[in-house]
């Protein structure tokens, strides 16, 4: 490319890594500083800051999974990123993925598409053999939406599946409980 072309690229490139940012940052805020103000007030960590604090300084956090559930209303609620963060990120020196309830939205619980999201997490983790590190802090289903979280190829219960296959090939799985662990959190 000519020098006026890679600018012009590069200035293109750079508004919609911006409008990225911004989304993702509103994903990252859950239902809002309400609610982050809530899990604080309980002495408690949000899903992100928790990440941030288990990963290796200087290192960083790839989310995946970001938009799932984007631009969806469940009644007049939201559920950015499927209540639920994945992301790959160096504990200890060694790429791990991190599958932490967001206790932001609906305290932790399960939305369509979060047993999907997991078990996309839990696929990328098998197929690179990195261990898994579970974050829970889940209150379970969200009742209303419960028949469209559990069932079909993608639901809750294929989270047993994807833990018996991770064992099965050795990757370590490990939890860190850190408030409710309610039906489907439990897994």
């Amino acid at each position: 490319l000519d020098d006026a072309s890679d600018t012009r690229h590069a200035s293109a490139m750079a508004e919609k890594n911006e409008k990225l940012r911004t989304l993702r940052d509103e994903v990252a805020n859950g239902w809002g500083e309400k609610y982050i103000e809530r899990v604080h007030q309980k002495g408690k960590l949000t899903a992100r800051e928790r990440i941030e604090a288990l990963r290796d300084q200087d290192t960083p956090i790839r989310e995946v999974g970001t938009f799932v559930n984007h631009g969806v209303e469940f009644g007049k609620l939201k559920c950015p990123a499927a209540g639920v963060v994945t992301a790959f990120c160096r504990i200890a020196g060694r790429w791990t993925m991190v599958i932490a309830n967001d206790n932001t939205v609906a305290s932790g619980s399960w939305w369509p598409k979060t047993p999907e999201k997991i078990e996309r997490a839990q696929e990328m983790a098998l197929r690179l053999s990195l261990p898994v590190v579970y974050l829970v802090d889940c209150s379970g289903l969200y009742l209303p939406e419960q028949s469209r979280s559990f069932p079909g190829l993608t639901g809750a219960g294929h989270i047993f599946k994807k833990n018996a296959e991770l064992s099965a090939k050795g990757v370590p799985q490990i939890a860190g409980v850190f408030g409710d662990c309610i039906a489907g959190g439990g897994y």
